[in-house]
């Protein structure tokens, strides 16, 4: 789906940076672009580095000893990092401002486990023998050159939403979008070396088709009917009136024409005869928020809609509406005379061999209720179509049957290990995964498809995992079997401190501790009758305990007595507000976030007073942890946040994906995080 301006989409937020990356081994600079950011990651000084010439704009978001030394930055420029405290230690590289983006850099170190080869949205993709390019959110790059049967990642800038992609040649590529859910401006991508290198060139309205005849004739269309066109190989570009302000969303054509398809109140069709002066509107055939063209090579074009389709057998001059329906379409392909398939919501695939007479629904393994947002096909019948969170299909047979070319899985919500080779993710759908370290992850059955919440052990041979239905799978023999028992009522966790101390907790203050290896679960009264979600001690007999509402229950005695706090008063039983995780240091301080415009619960004190305090996330915060002395929080949208002394400064950790994290486990050398979509990332420090 075309994720402009007034659709649905999954978007990324954040302002737009270049990177810079101090390598220790190569001792070298990689800058790229006016804005260069300071990663502490890579290159960790002890003291003050100053680097000439200065960008533009610095973003120091890990290193506060790091001295920017003012000069002119030319087009291209010698980058110096010095030593202040020992002048003869110089690291230099050469820089091309505003010329390469950065390529899978500001990631702070994760990077995708699973799925594979990746899980953000896609939504285009485009071709040329045995060259794919797809593109996404995220500033998702993935390039195929075996015809898709393998996938390589790269990300341009992880700020931008990637809408479109076309090429004249596979050395000559063009990719188009947004910079970030939050701007309404665009962006285009130029690279003439298979995608080593590329040219930005940031954009006034967001780009959403590009087309073109070939490398001295390409177009791109977009937000308030955008259209330009090049003739010197994407050097220059002349704007052309396109007689309307409604956002344009796709353009194809052939020899003899142009057609351009876009949104509005009633839906734009527009078209260009090779020797017409001007765009022209074409009278429309129903009102409808066109989503995408195709032009076939006896000029039969066919236009697919929120609402279904509309073909034209005289190059987009008149139009006649053929198949509504149910479900929107976001993609089209033109094949031989006659032959179209489209895609769209829902994972629909329409297709036709008889000039659109009939649509046929077509068979795939995909997973049901995956939206398709864009289709690609070769001359021989090879169609590749992507899709959200990460969905690349391929049929062989012209569109009759399909094939998932990446590994799937459903929302994970928890993880838990007894080391980061002996992992356990949980999901909907009863998913269960146990990875055992370099992205291997195997699926297990519980025999269930309920929704599995929470997951913990004592060790290897001591794991527990909960259900939203009251059921408990109870494993004592690594994973291979599993005891089930069930209790009354919804549950969100299980935790504990040893095998013999084991907390369950959920719904309207149900909370259950099991002493004798979860052989029996005795009730503990809470005093509450709020929604609990999360649960965490310090091994020495405080536990705490948070959910809706803002309640925080207290515990100094081991579970024997409880102090509630409630941090918002309920409004008919329901705030809208819910805490989700809570986590504490040994120094007595406490954190909780969760459903409360992306604050944080903070005490200094044991949880005996506690403040409300804002970050800077959009969204929810659903998950924490602690990294020496600094907190951890993460959340919708991929985001990562670091808290630092004192306690009131956030820094943004990048991650590589624009998708939800609900939850997060680890050591300070090695961390895993879940989220949506099957979403499982991994950050190995050395």
């Amino acid at each position: 789906m075309k994720q402009m301006d007034g659709l649905a989409g999954v978007n990324r937020t954040g302002a737009r940076c270049v990177s810079t990356e101090m390598s220790r081994g190569a001792r070298s600079l990689v800058v790229t672009g006016a804005a260069i950011r300071l990663l502490g990651g890579c290159h960790q000084p002890a003291q003050p580095i100053a680097i000439e010439p200065a960008p533009e704009r610095v973003i120091a978001d890990a290193r506060p000893a790091l001295e920017i030394v003012p000069t002119q930055t030319p087009e291209q420029a010698l980058v110096q990092a010095t030593d202040l405290r020992s002048p003869t230690h110089v690291i230099t590289a050469v820089a091309t401002p505003r010329q390469q983006p950065a390529t899978g850099m500001a990631t702070d170190g994760w990077h995708w486990d699973s799925p594979a080869p990746q899980g953000n949205d896609l939504a285009g993709i485009w071709g040329n023998g045995d060259t794919l390019y797809a593109v996404g959110s995220a500033g998702t790059v993935l390039h195929s050159s075996d015809r898709g049967h393998s996938w390589q990642l790269t990300y341009v800038d992880h700020d931008l939403d990637l809408i479109a992609v076309w090429g004249s040649s596979p050395t000559d590529i063009y990719i188009g979008g947004k910079r970030g859910a939050a701007s309404l401006e665009g962006v285009l991508l130029h690279s003439t070396d298979r995608g080593v290198t590329w040219q930005r060139r940031d954009t006034t309205e967001q780009i959403a088709g590009i087309w073109g005849r070939s490398a001295d004739d390409v177009y791109v269309v977009g937000s308030a009917g955008l259209i330009e066109h090049s003739i010197d190989r994407g050097a220059s570009w002349q704007p052309q009136s396109s007689t309307t302000t409604d956002n344009l969303i796709a353009i194809a054509g052939d020899g003899t024409a142009l057609v351009v398809v876009g949104q509005g109140l009633r839906g734009e069709l527009l078209r260009r005869g090779r020797d017409d002066a001007r765009w022209k509107a074409a009278k429309r055939p129903v009102d409808e928020n066109w989503q995408a063209v195709c032009v076939d090579r006896r000029g039969g074009v066919v236009a697919a809609g929120l609402t279904g389709i509309a073909r034209s057998t005289d190059r987009g001059q008149s139009w006649t509406v053929q198949h509504p329906s149910k479900h929107s379409l976001f993609g089209v392909w033109c094949g031989v005379p006659g032959e179209a398939v489209a895609v769209g919501e829902h994972g629909t695939i329409l297709r036709t061999h008889d000039g659109g007479r009939n649509w046929l629904p077509a068979t795939t393994d995909a997973p049901i209720g995956t939206d398709l947002a864009e289709i690609w096909g070769a001359t021989d019948g090879r169609l590749i179509a992507v899709g959200k969170s990460g969905t690349i299909l391929r049929s062989l047979d012209r569109g009759r049957s399909w094939q998932s070319l990446r590994s799937s899985a459903p929302y994970l919500l928890a993880i838990w290990g007894s080391s980061p080779q002996d992992l356990y993710a949980v999901g909907w759908n009863g998913a269960l995964l146990h990875g055992t370290g370099d992205e291997h992850w195997t699926t297990l059955s519980l025999g269930t498809d309920a929704q599995l919440v929470s997951v913990w052990g004592s060790g290897p041979d001591d794991v527990y995992v909960v259900s939203w239905f009251g059921e408990i799978f109870h494993s004592t023999d690594r994973g291979r079997t599993w005891a089930h028992d069930k209790v009354d009522g919804t549950l969100a966790q299980v935790w504990g401190t040893n095998r013999d101390d084991v907390y369950l907790i959920g719904a309207s203050g149900r909370m259950m501790h099991s002493a004798d290896r979860g052989k029996s679960w005795q009730q503990v009264t809470t005093g509450t009758d709020d929604h609990l979600d999360a649960i965490w001690g310090d091994g020495a007999g405080e536990i705490d305990v948070v959910g809706s509402s803002g309640v925080i229950l207290q515990s100094r005695d081991r579970g024997k007595h409880w102090q509630r706090h409630q941090l918002w008063p309920p409004k008919d039983g329901v705030t809208g507000r819910e805490l989700l995780s809570v986590i504490g240091n040994a120094a007595g301080e406490r954190f909780a976030v969760g459903y409360c415009d992306g604050c944080l619960v903070y005490s200094r004190d044991r949880g005996v007073t506690w403040e409300i305090r804002a970050t800077n996330a959009t969204g929810a915060l659903r998950g924490l942890y602690l990294d020496g002395d600094q907190v951890v929080a993460l959340g919708d949208d991929g985001a990562l946040l670091r808290l630092n002394e004192p306690r009131t400064a956030w820094d943004v950790m990048a991650t590589p994906t624009g998708t939800g994290l609900t939850a997060t486990f680890g050591n300070p050398r090695e961390r895993y995080a879940v989220g949506y979509a099957g979403t499982i990332l991994h950050r190995r420090r050395h």
